[in-house]
């Protein structure tokens, strides 16, 4: 459920021209900042389950490999502060912590939803990066979800393009 929280207000801003939004009951107002934070999609399990826990599928088996299917294949970072390899959206075998096709999904249309309710394809273009900030942390899981949100809000952009504009840690806060 992607409703509004409460708490949530837009104030109209000054000069500039950003997207427009409509709040229930308040009416058309400017959007000048969007903070979104979200997890990453669904995934397979992180840890192997515990001893006690008979009948799931143990990662490594034919019934794991039956009950999760294929999954993504993973962004691979060139070095560290370089762009990531480019890559296809194939799949691969799902191992612990794999993002699934339907975390996927679920970004995709988060994405697809922020922009229906906030416009952010109007003014807030991805050629624009002064004006788009994406950050994730390094995990696999999480890079790939930021790159499904953007393909949500701007669909076509490639998978290549929307990790060009995924920042990481340590490039927001490097090293001294």
């Amino acid at each position: 459920d992607h409703r509004p929280l409460r708490s949530e207000r837009l104030v109209p801003s000054v000069g500039s021209e950003p997207p427009h939004a409509t709040i229930h009951g308040v009416g058309p107002r400017r959007v000048r900042l969007l903070q979104v934070l979200h997890r990453h999609g669904a995934r397979t399990p992180t840890h192997h389950w515990p001893p006690q826990i008979t009948g799931l599928p143990q990662h490594g088996t034919q019934a794991w490999d039956e009950l999760w299917g294929r999954c993504p294949s993973t962004p691979i970072r060139t070095f560290k502060g370089g762009s990531f390899a480019p890559m296809a959206l194939d799949d691969e075998q799902c191992s612990m912590s794999s993002l699934t096709f339907t975390g996927l999904t679920q970004l995709r249309s988060l994405g697809s939803y922020l922009d229906s309710k906030y416009s952010l394809r109007k003014d807030l273009g991805i050629l624009y990066p002064c004006d788009l900030m994406v950050c994730s942390t390094v995990s696999k899981r999480a890079i790939l979800s930021a790159a499904a949100l953007l393909q949500g809000i701007y669909p076509g952009i490639s998978l290549d393009d929307a990790f060009a504009r995924i920042q990481l840690p340590y490039e927001l806060y490097p090293e001294q």
